[in-house]
């Protein structure tokens, strides 16, 4: 349409004008294209044009002399807009056109849920709901309107429909049975490279072709039994205790010593970041060359990225003003998270060549692909899918580097924070904790039941990622709808309509758990394994169904090493000097950074030791 208007409308200046312009315009083909545009004296007005033609034989006009135009007039006729240089019209028919294709799309948007019968806030016709949508504590406007319009309802969220709900059958047949209908996570709203090649966000198929390819590394049976695993975790265990029993200035920020007699004021949150750092960077990538517990240029990097640099404030815009994604992402990528993300790929792309480099100079590495379960690390194991096999695409290789490294880091090191916050909470679960591992110390038996549990039970009452549940239908689909069943009425959604499940909601919902702000390690329904955590619509710290975390077991034998060594070595209280805020619900005060839930304050706990 608007090709031919333009055409059109060259014709006819063409026929009727007088003075002339040439613009030329490179379209990256084999040709350039030049353009000539004539009008007549009655449409006389100040204009200035710059003209770049290469190919000047084919123009009846000398292009440097004409280059640029200064013509005015004080009287100027109605008619003689239409006049106006072909370009100009075009822009402002195409921009007219595009408005009201988006004003009508965006119509069509805010009556989905309308159409199908299904409640929810009104939306703003520009914003949708997301101004309505709590920047930190986002799950108290979804309780909000829970007990507006029930169990399940639907929000817009930027340019997407998002159907909210906590009712766990249709939870289970959505994320579980019907896993091959819906196996997308919800799309990024700014898309950043490496992130965007990696297990988070590829899509259908690829998807599936690279977690399988990563999920032997993670294997719950692996981590279990293999001696380098549990060889590495134990060592990064031994290096925070030898820390601890002599502190050093180095680790002053997060380590304060009050006497000889061993007491210590520990920032468990810095602590505990620093471990996982340490575990991960070990385990996966070979990395023997840093102190992360004293000075650690990847730390930095790491805490930077997560204190400064999670996007959420451009996240957010580009939900409030969706047609500007693309100036968005440009400011994330040279601005905000685009920067320290390049760094933190350049140090992963220097380990991979130092430890490619390594590998050249040694012969005992089996290449046999029947073998790939018994490679060595995690970073031994992506390169051989990826020189060997190539069956992942270097893109892949440091985006599933790096999300293991990142995901590795925050979120484990937040659910270790949360469970010595409730030990020093509640002395008495403690010192049962510290009897039975102290019992399980002189037998075979080193798995302590009642610590899974406590662990669980923290990670229900804090789950460490909280707004990352949603799921979308296959890009595959030949249907354009989805249906299900809901409250025994079959509704019908376009396929672009995700669904979210509110993880927070769930894990405080009085419905689904007796006393659901009490931390109770002996509560009923609490999981028991890693299998039974990620196949439980109740308890969604891991995730859900096949889209859960694929790093669950290495985070449970992390957390479990480093709270049975702390735990049988310190008695860990409260600090009489720190205030520990707490909501109205008695539980401690957190904050939502991205989609990732942490303190509100820094938790700084006293350490004695214990004889």
């Amino acid at each position: 349409m608007t090709i031919i208007i333009i055409i059109m409308s060259n014709i006819f200046l063409i026929h009727i004008t007088k003075y002339t312009l040439i613009i030329h315009f490179n379209f990256n083909f084999n040709f350039d294209l030049v353009f000539i545009f004539r009008w007549n004296s009655y449409f006389k007005v100040n204009y200035g044009v710059v003209v770049a033609v290469k190919q000047q034989q084919q123009c009846d006009v000398d292009v440097h002399k004409q280059r640029q135009f200064c013509l005015y007039s004080k009287n100027m006729h109605w008619w003689s807009f239409l006049l106006l240089p072909y370009f100009l019209w075009s822009v402002i028919i195409y921009v007219l056109w595009k408005l009201l294709k988006w004003s009508y799309q965006r119509y069509q948007l805010l009556q989905v849920f309308r159409k199908a019968s299904i409640q929810g806030p009104e939306p703003n016709f520009l914003f949708g709901n997301i101004r309505l949508i709590d920047k930190q504590y986002q799950w108290r406007s979804l309780d909000k309107w829970f007990d507006q319009y029930g169990h399940t309802f639907g929000y817009i969220r930027g340019d997407r429909a998002v159907l909210v709900t906590k009712n766990i059958s249709l939870i289970k047949q959505i994320f579980i049975q019907r896993i091959r209908q819906f196996p997308n996570r919800f799309k990024m709203m700014i898309q950043l490279q490496p992130f965007s090649s990696s297990i988070l966000a590829l899509r259908d198929d690829r998807w599936r072709q690279v977690r399988r390819v990563l999920t032997p590394a993670f294997n719950a049976t692996r981590i279990k039994s293999s001696v380098s695993a549990g060889r590495i975790i134990g060592e990064s265990v031994n290096r925070l205790m030898a820390i601890l029993n002599r502190p050093d200035t180095k680790c002053n920020g997060y380590i304060r010593p009050y006497d000889s007699d061993g007491k210590l004021m520990i920032n468990v949150n810095e602590m505990s970041k620093r471990f996982t750092l340490d575990t991960i960077c070990h385990y996966a990538f070979a990395i023997d060359d840093e102190d992360f517990f004293r000075q650690s240029p990847l730390f930095n990097m790491v805490e930077h990225f997560f204190t400064h640099n999670c996007n959420t404030v451009l996240v957010r815009s580009a939900m409030i003003f969706p047609f500007m994604k693309n100036v968005l992402k440009f400011i994330n990528d040279h601005v905000s998270s685009g920067p320290i993300i390049d760094h933190l790929t350049g140090y992963l792309q220097k380990q991979i060549n130092r430890y490619e480099q390594q590998q050249k100079h040694c012969s005992n590495i089996d290449n046999d692909s029947e073998n790939i379960g018994v490679r060595k690390n995690l970073l031994d194991f992506v390169l051989h899918h990826h020189h060997q096999l190539n069956t992942l695409s270097h893109d892949e290789v440091i985006g599933n580097l790096l999300v293991i490294l990142m995901a590795g880091y925050e979120t484990t090191a937040c659910a270790i924070s949360f469970v010595l916050f409730n030990l020093a909470r509640y002395k008495e679960i403690q010192d049962r904790l510290r009897q039975e591992l102290i019992e399980l110390q002189n037998t075979d038996n080193s798995n302590s039941e009642l610590l899974d549990r406590i662990i669980y039970e923290s990670m229900r009452l804090y789950p460490p990622v909280i707004d990352y549940l949603l799921r979308e239908t296959s890009d595959n689909n030949e249907c354009s709808t989805y249906q299900f069943e809901l409250d025994s009425q079959t509704k019908t959604l376009p396929n672009d309509v995700a669904i979210q499940v509110p993880v927070w909601t769930i894990h405080h919902d009085p419905e689904i758990w007796s006393q659901p702000n009490c931390f109770d390690p002996d509560r009923y329904g609490l999981p028991t394994t890693i299998s039974m955590a990620v196949n439980d619509p109740k308890f969604l710290a891991f995730g859900l169904g096949q889209r859960s975390c694929i790093g669950g077991s290495l985070a449970m034998a992390e957390i479990r090493a480093i709270i049975t060594r702390l735990v049988i070595d310190y008695q860990i209280e409260f600090n009489p000097g720190q205030t520990y805020p707490l909501d109205s619900n008695g539980l401690l005060q957190v904050e939502a950074h991205a989609e990732l839930i942490k303190p509100l304050n820094d938790i700084w706990l006293d350490f004695y030791r214990h004889e």
